[in-house]
C-alpha cells in the first residue's frame, strides 16, 4: 500500500477522492506544503472513525481550504497533546 492510500483508511471512496483532490489543489496553490499534506494523511490514519469525522468536516466546511485547515488543525492538536504527554512523563 502506498502512503495515505484509501486501503489504509476507513473512509468511503467518494470522500477519499474529495480529500485527495482537495490536498492536491491546496499544494498546487501553495496553500499547504507537501510536509503538511503528509502530516494530514498521517493524522487521518491515527484517528478513530476517520470516515465519520471526515464526513462531518466536509459537510461543515464552506470551502476546500476550510476543510484542509480543519484537518491540519486536528493534526497539530494531536501532535501537541502527544508532546505534552511526553513532557509530563519525563517530569
Amino acid at each position: 500500500m502506498t502512503k495515505g492510500s484509501k486501503d489504509e483508511l476507513d473512509i468511503n471512496s467518494h470522500d477519499w477522492q474529495f480529500i485527495k483532490n482537495s490536498l492536491s489543489q491546496c499544494i498546487a496553490s501553495h496553500f499547504i506544503s507537501q510536509q503538511e499534506k503528509d502530516q494530514i494523511l498521517d493524522f487521518l490514519k491515527t484517528i478513530e472513525n476517520p470516515g465519520s469525522k471526515v464526513l462531518g468536516l466536509i459537510a461543515g466546511s464552506r470551502s476546500t481550504n476550510s476543510l484542509i485547515l480543519s484537518l491540519l488543525q486536528g493534526s497539530n492538536m494531536q501532535r501537541a497533546r502527544s508532546l505534552q504527554k511526553k513532557e509530563n512523563f519525563k517530569a
